[in-house]
């Protein structure tokens, strides 16, 4: 869920067309007046000062494949249909060029994205870093899926994007769908029996649908690694989150005659583009107010968070999504429980795979007390790892500065334990 800040901010824009200036204007008006921008900035932001002319970091643009080799690594791209016709794009990483990669039997590890995102999310912060590289060169076979819906993942065997069928659809057919289709496609690829699963946020909410719906799929995940878990969401301490729950109708709305009626959240949605090249470039003044605005829906860590990587984030970032996937959870917030669609409580007792929970305290999206009331129903619970950073927050699962030292040498180590001597 990591940027829900653009619906809020989009649902203000639309609310207020009556009273203010578009977007563009108000930026012009800013810009021709650097002596004003200069009084009201913080200390140390200078519209006089340009940074146009600093190059762009050449992986700004590219596709999760082509990053992959543009740092050295072997990448493949597969595809797989599921059994209700959507075509996923899977993405793995084979391992680096420098060394021999091509032995058998490596341990299979996949790799499962938050909401509006994609399998940018294991690579974008680079070799020294990101997750799907540090596995990679630790030895293991990396495996990224990406749901339906998200740039990668945008074809169907029958359904156009231009068609409303196409996007009726939330996590709960991600769980029961796409999932089982890329773990099966990814073991017999590999010739193996079991994998391990990593999710982030919504790709442990979809984790916990598909094997607590179809059971089957315990037998096939040697361990599950959970990185910032969702699943029950009622204590939330996003203020903006809880205010969209409680109005979600409303912004249910507006967000289909922001977006369109076909029911998706579009990644190419001009909003914003403009919203990214204008307020959330590193040379922009206004830099430290879209950085501010994202703490407000993920937690606030100034420190922690490489604000470095923000304009390549929202290079990729939002990918794509459905409506309906940001509805389901503001029904989670506000009437609690862990249910279908259908209202339907999912049975997380059926859960017998392994489960490892990784949280923090100042993760406004996966709260503390939520993640506690998840543990106390998943009847395998192996660990729930606190992290000791008490500023920690939801997107340093992915982009913080530490994230290798504070978070992943925690997880790795306890994926060691699964990886057969």
């Amino acid at each position: 869920m990591i940027f829900n800040a653009l619906i809020f901010v989009a649902s203000i824009v639309c609310c207020s067309c009556e009273f203010l200036p578009s977007f563009e204007e108000y930026v012009k008006t800013i810009k021709s007046d650097p002596l004003f921008v200069n009084n009201v900035l913080p200390p140390g932001l200078n519209w006089t000062e340009t940074f146009a002319n600093r190059p762009l970091r050449s992986y700004e643009k590219v596709t999760v494949p082509k990053l992959i080799e543009y740092h050295g690594y072997k990448a493949e791209i597969h595809h797989v249909t599921t059994k209700d016709g959507y075509i996923l794009e899977i993405h793995r990483i084979c391992g680096n060029r420098k060394f021999n990669s091509s032995r058998n039997q490596k341990p299979v590890v996949f790799l499962q994205h938050g909401i509006l995102t994609s399998s940018i999310d294991w690579v974008l912060a680079g070799p020294r870093k990101a997750l799907g590289f540090l596995l990679a060169d630790a030895g293991y076979d990396v495996w990224m899926g990406n749901s339906r819906g998200n740039v990668y993942s945008r074809k169907h065997v029958k359904l156009s994007t231009d068609d409303h069928d196409f996007w009726t659809f939330d996590w709960h057919e991600m769980g029961m769908y796409d999932l089982p289709a890329s773990i099966d496609f990814v073991l017999k690829q590999t010739r193996r029996k079991k994998l391990m699963y990593v999710g982030f946020s919504q790709g442990t909410t979809s984790y916990f649908v598909m094997t607590s719906s179809r059971p089957k799929y315990n037998d096939k995940i040697e361990a599950m690694f959970a990185l910032a878990p969702v699943a029950y969401c009622e204590n939330m301490p996003s203020p903006i989150l809880q205010f969209l729950a409680i109005f979600r109708y409303i912004v249910k709305f507006e967000l289909y005659l922001l977006m369109g009626f076909t029911g998706e959240f579009k990644p190419t949605n001009r909003f914003f583009e403009k919203f990214s090249s204008l307020l959330c470039s590193d040379e922009s003044i206004l830099h430290p107010v879209c950085v501010n605005a994202l703490f407000l829906i993920v937690g606030i860590d100034w420190n922690g968070f490489d604000r470095d990587l923000l304009p390549q984030i929202l290079h990729h970032v939002p990918a794509g999504a459905s409506i309906r996937q940001f509805m389901h959870y503001a029904r989670l917030i506000r009437k609690g429980g862990f249910q279908s669609p259908d209202r339907i409580e999912y049975n997380l007792y059926k859960i017998r795979s392994k489960v490892f929970l990784y949280h923090s305290k100042n993760d406004w999206i996966s709260s503390v007390s939520d993640v506690k009331e998840l543990s106390d129903n998943l009847p395998n619970l192996q660990k729930r790892f606190l992290l000791p950073n008490k500023f920690f927050n939801h997107i340093d699962f992915l982009w913080s500065k530490n994230v290798k030292r504070e978070l992943y040498d925690q997880v790795m180590n306890d994926m060691s334990r699964f990886v057969s001597a």
